[in-house]
C-alpha cells in the first residue's frame, strides 16, 4: 500500500509541474502575441521549461530519500502552485513594465509607496490573472490524473530517463545560445520564478575595471559659475537683486513628462497649445537630459544639483539629511517663502523629509487617488499660498500627479495612437499644459507675472514601447531622460529664445540661481546653462532592470549595459529615436573606448562624492 500511495503522489505531483509547464507556454504566447513573435515561442520559454523540469526532478528526489512522502507532496503543491500564482502576476507586470518581478523592483518601489496608483488600479485584474493560472494548473492536473493516469504515469517514468535529462540539458543550452543571439530584448525570456529567487541571491553591482585618466573626472567635480554670461542666452531686462524686489520662482515639475511627446518639442501632437504661448517669453532648452528617470533622484538632482548614487537606492532615501544646501534653502535665507505642493503623498523613498530638511518651509501632499485625477487642486492651493503674503518673495513648487501611470485626466480626447494608455497619458498631458494657463493666468490677474520667473520641466519622460520598454527607470533611451525646461518671464526674455547644447537636469538650479543673481553651493556638480563654461556631457543611470549607464556628448549617445556587458551608439542628429546601433562599426571603436572610460570615471567618482555628504559618514 505505501509504494502504490508514493507512486500516486509523485505521478499526481508530475501532472501538477506538466500542466505548470503548459500554463508558463499559454502566459508566454499572450505576452509575445503584440510582439509578432510567437514562432520564437519554444526559445521564449526555454527558462519556464526548464524551470518546470528542474522543480520536477527535486521533488522526485525528495520522494526517493524521504520518508515523509505526504510532507513533500504538499510542499511540492505549495511551490508548484506558488510559481502558477507568479505567472499571474507575471502576465500582468510584464504586460505593464516589459519585466520581470524581482527584488530590485520591489525594493525601488518602496514597498511599492512609490507605485500606489498603479497597485491599486491593478488590483482586481491582478486577483483575476492569479487565479485564472493557479485554477489551470489544477484543473489540468486533476484532468490528467482522473482521465490518463496511465499516460501521465509513462510520461513521468519516461521523464527520469537519462535521455530525458541529456535532452533538457541540450534544450537549455540552446535555448540560452539562440536568446543571446536572436532575441532582441532578452527579458521578454526571463521565467519569472528564476528572476524573483536569483533577485533575492545574487545581485551584481557595477564595477571599474580600467585605470581612469584624471581629466575625465572633471566632468562630476563641482564647478563654480564665476559669473561668466553665454551669448546664446541673453536676458532682456535687471534680475535678481539688481531689481527693487527680488523675482518670485514658480516652478511646476509635470511628472513622467519627457520631451518626446510634447508639441513644444515638435511632437505631432496638439497637447501643450499653452507652453508654445508661454515660450514666446522664455528661454527654451532644447537637450537637457535627467540623470535617472526616478521621481526621487529628479528631487535630488532638481533642488541640490547632485547627481543620483549608483545604486537602486536613491539618495533621498539614504541620506534625506545629505549635507548639501538645497535651492529652497537657499532662497529661504534671502528672505523668501518657500513651499511644496503635490497631490500626491511624498513617503515614498522619504522624499518629504527631504524636500523640509533642504529648504521647503511647508511640504503639502495627500494620498493620490486611483480613480480620479487630482492635480487640479494645484491651483486653488497655489493661489491661496501665494496671497497669504506679498511682502516677500517667494519659491513655490508644483508637481504634478496625474500623468504618472495609471495616467489619470478628465479629457477623453482621441489622440489617434494604438496605446490606450498613451492616449490617456497624452490627455494628461493636455490637462497639464491647461492647468500651467490657469496658474499663469492667476499670476497675471494679482499682478505677478511680470514679477515671476516661471520654470517649468519633466522629472523624467515615459516610455510607450519604443525600445520594448514602458514605463520609467528602466533604460537611458531619451523617451526616459531628455526632459523639457522652458524659464519663462515677459521682463528677462522679450523675445522666444531657444537653446541648443546639451544641458543637465542639475544646472537647472545653478541657472535659476544665476538668473536670481546669486552664486551657487560649492557642493553642487551642476552650473548654469549661462556660464559659458564649455557645454558639458550628460551623464545617465538606470538600476530597475539592468544597471546601465549612459552618456550624451553632443551628437551622439553612448550606452552600457553593465549586466549584460554591452555597449550601443546611436547619432541623435540623425538618428533621434536612436535606432540605428553603431557600436558594431570599425571606425568608432576609439568613441566606444573613450565613452566607456568615462562613464568608469563616473562610476569611481560619484558613489564616493555623495558619501561624504552623508552626516553619518562624515
Amino acid at each position: 500500500m505505501t509504494k502504490s500511495r508514493t507512486r500516486i503522489d509523485s505521478d499526481y505531483l508530475f501532472g501538477g509541474f506538466f500542466s505548470l509547464a503548459i500554463v508558463a507556454l499559454a502566459v508566454r504566447w499572450i505576452l509575445v502575441a503584440p510582439s509578432g513573435q510567437r514562432w520564437l515561442l519554444p526559445i521564449l520559454a526555454y527558462q519556464d521549461l526548464v524551470v518546470c523540469a528542474v522543480l520536477a526532478w527535486l521533488f522526485d528526489a525528495a520522494f526517493a530519500i524521504s520518508p515523509r512522502r505526504r510532507a513533500v507532496s504538499c510542499v511540492g503543491w505549495i511551490v508548484c502552485l506558488g510559481d502558477a500564482a507568479l505567472l499571474g502576476l507575471h502576465l500582468l507586470i510584464y504586460a505593464k513594465v516589459r519585466h520581470p518581478f524581482t527584488y530590485r523592483l520591489f525594493e525601488i518601489s518602496d514597498n511599492f509607496r512609490g507605485i500606489e496608483g498603479s497597485v491599486a488600479e491593478s488590483l482586481a485584474p491582478a486577483r483575476t490573472a492569479v487565479l485564472a493560472t493557479t485554477i489551470s494548473v489544477i484543473v489540468l492536473s486533476e484532468y490528467l490524473w482522473r482521465f490518463a493516469p496511465r499516460l501521465l504515469s509513462r510520461m513521468h517514468t519516461a521523464f527520469k530517463s537519462r535521455r530525458a535529462i541529456a535532452l533538457t540539458l541540450l534544450f537549455a543550452l540552446f535555448g540560452s545560445y539562440s536568446v543571446n543571439r536572436w532575441v532582441s530584448y532578452p527579458p521578454a525570456a526571463v521565467s519569472p520564478a528564476w528572476a524573483l529567487v536569483s533577485s533575492v541571491f545574487h545581485e551584481t553591482k557595477p564595477v571599474v575595471a580600467n585605470s581612469i585618466p584624471p581629466e575625465y573626472l572633471a566632468d562630476f567635480h563641482p564647478v563654480k559659475n564665476n559669473g561668466r554670461v553665454a551669448a546664446d542666452v541673453p536676458i532682456d531686462g535687471a534680475i535678481g537683486k539688481s531689481s527693487q524686489r527680488p523675482m518670485n520662482v514658480l516652478m511646476v515639475v509635470m511628472e513622467s513628462v519627457g520631451a518626446k511627446r510634447l508639441q513644444l518639442y515638435g511632437a505631432p501632437f496638439d497637447d501643450s497649445p499653452n507652453l508654445m504661448r508661454l515660450a514666446r517669453h522664455g528661454a527654451l532648452f532644447e537637450r537637457v537630459y535627467a540623470a535617472e528617470a526616478i521621481t526621487s533622484s529628479a528631487m535630488a538632482g532638481l533642488f541640490c544639483s547632485i547627481y543620483p548614487y549608483h545604486d537602486w537606492i536613491t539618495v533621498t532615501r539614504m541620506a534625506p539629511d545629505l549635507a548639501v544646501k538645497g535651492l529652497p534653502e537657499l532662497l529661504l535665507q534671502q528672505g523668501y517663502r518657500t513651499a511644496f505642493m503635490s497631490p500626491a503623498a511624498l513617503a515614498y523613498d522619504k522624499e518629504d523629509e527631504f524636500l523640509r530638511r533642504h529648504g521647503f518651509r511647508e511640504v503639502i501632499d495627500k494620498p493620490r487617488s486611483a480613480s480620479q485625477p487630482m492635480d487640479s487642486e494645484l491651483i486653488a492651493n497655489a493661489i491661496r499660498w501665494i496671497k497669504q503674503d506679498q511682502s516677500h518673495p517667494f519659491f513655490l513648487t508644483l508637481w504634478t500627479a496625474d500623468t504618472h501611470h495609471p495616467y489619470l485626466s478628465s479629457s477623453v480626447r482621441d489622440y489617434h495612437v494604438n496605446d490606450s494608455y498613451l492616449n490617456r497619458y497624452l490627455n494628461g498631458i493636455e490637462a497639464t499644459d491647461q492647468l500651467i494657463a490657469q496658474i499663469t493666468d492667476a499670476l497675471e490677474s494679482i499682478g505677478l507675472a511680470d514679477d515671476t520667473l516661471l520654470v517649468i520641466t519633466g522629472d523624467h519622460g515615459e516610455a510607450f514601447g519604443e525600445h520594448q520598454e514602458t514605463g520609467h527607470g528602466f533604460t537611458t533611451y531619451d523617451e526616459e531622460v531628455h526632459v523639457p525646461v522652458l524659464m519663462v518671464n515677459p521682463r528677462l526674455f522679450a523675445h522666444p529664445r531657444i537653446v541648443h547644447s546639451v544641458g543637465r537636469q542639475i544646472d537647472i538650479a545653478p541657472t535659476v540661481l544665476d538668473l536670481l543673481g546669486y552664486q551657487p553651493p560649492a557642493q553642487w556638480q551642476g552650473t548654469s546653462l549661462r556660464s559659458g563654461l564649455p557645454p558639458p556631457c550628460a551623464f545617465m543611470f538606470a538600476a530597475k532592470g539592468d544597471y546601465v549607464f549612459g552618456l550624451v556628448d553632443g551628437g551622439s549617445k553612448y550606452i552600457f549595459d553593465y549586466d549584460r556587458n554591452r555597449e550601443e551608439l546611436y547619432n541623435l542628429s540623425d538618428d533621434p529615436d536612436e535606432k540605428r546601433d553603431l557600436s558594431g562599426a570599425p571606425e568608432f571603436a576609439s568613441t566606444l573606448r573613450r565613452d566607456h572610460l568615462r562613464i568608469e570615471a563616473w562610476l569611481s567618482f560619484q558613489n564616493g562624492y555623495i558619501g561624504g555628504l552623508i552626516p553619518s559618514r562624515r
